[in-house]
């Protein structure tokens, strides 16, 4: 590589955050002719520098890198005031109801874009996922908080078993 012009800004961003993405020839380059590349490095390091979980930060980030470019969804949980009466399990003879609850969350995302719902039964957690305006199951990538448990849902709405999950606070969805 003869001249600093076939580095590009993509070469310098993957050289601050993730080298191993850049191959060997270029971070050689880069390195060793760094008074070129001052002023983007310094840029790029300014982000690296103040890591976050921003998620406002990091979506907007992704929407300006293409090669990034993830729609990136998170969801909180839905208080009701008054649950809904009912949700106990009751005896078949008409007997007194059981000691056991069986709550559902409900998640919903601050554009009310995202709608889910997590059931419990048992030692069970299933996810379901509904997404307005939108009639086929399209795959999600989600990540429950605070375990950060990363799961690929081909058909959200039909529900997806959450195994070595317990508590959600948070369910991102990137798309």
């Amino acid at each position: 590589m003869n001249n600093y012009t076939k580095i590009t800004e993509q070469d310098i961003f993957f050289y601050v955050f993730s080298k191993d993405e850049l191959n060997t020839d270029k971070i050689k380059y880069i390195e060793e002719n760094l008074s070129f590349f001052t002023d983007q490095i310094s840029f790029c390091e300014e982000f690296n520098s103040d890591k976050t979980d921003d998620d406002e930060l990091r979506s907007v980030i992704s929407q300006k890198i293409s090669e990034y470019s993830v729609k990136i969804v998170d969801l909180y949980p839905v208080k009701l005031n008054n649950p809904l009466p009912g949700n106990k399990l009751k005896y078949a003879a008409a007997s007194a109801e059981a000691d056991v609850f069986y709550p559902a969350e409900t998640f919903i995302d601050k554009n009310s874009e995202y709608l889910t719902r997590i059931t419990r039964n048992n030692n069970t957690v299933k996810l379901y996922i509904y997404q307005k305006g939108s009639n086929e199951d399209t795959p999600l990538n989600v990540i429950i908080y605070p375990a950060q448990k990363k799961f690929t849902i081909e058909n959200p709405s039909e529900g997806f078993l959450l195994e070595g999950v317990t508590k959600i606070e948070r369910i991102r969805i990137e798309q």
